[in-house]
């Protein structure tokens, strides 16, 4: 699967996980945020090998979404936002 693709499930996987929070209130705040996510991932994750691997870092999130354990969900979700930021401030940091 090319880094495109990925970006392209990264977002509606997102997409999914906020509609299944069924509150409207947070699930367009998060897309706010995921559209602003998109801008950084264009502008210099895309090239990067990271990038295809954040993409298949929410599997944890989904699993535990669909088994229903929020308490597990949370991890994973934090666990997958904390890689993300660190891709960006590696990003960040390398940019000349």
């Amino acid at each position: 699967m090319e880094v495109d693709e990925h970006v392209e499930l990264d977002a509606r996987i997102h997409r999914a996980i906020y509609a299944a929070a069924r509150n409207t209130f947070l699930e367009n705040t998060l897309n706010q945020y995921a559209n602003l996510a998109m801008r950084i991932w264009n502008f210099g994750l895309q090239g990067q090998r990271e990038a295809v691997q954040h993409a298949c870092s929410q599997r944890a999130v989904v699993e535990a979404v669909v088994a229903a354990d929020p308490f597990r969900a949370r991890v994973a979700a934090q666990d997958h936002l904390r890689a993300f930021s660190d891709e960006v401030r590696s990003m960040v940091i390398s940019t000349p």
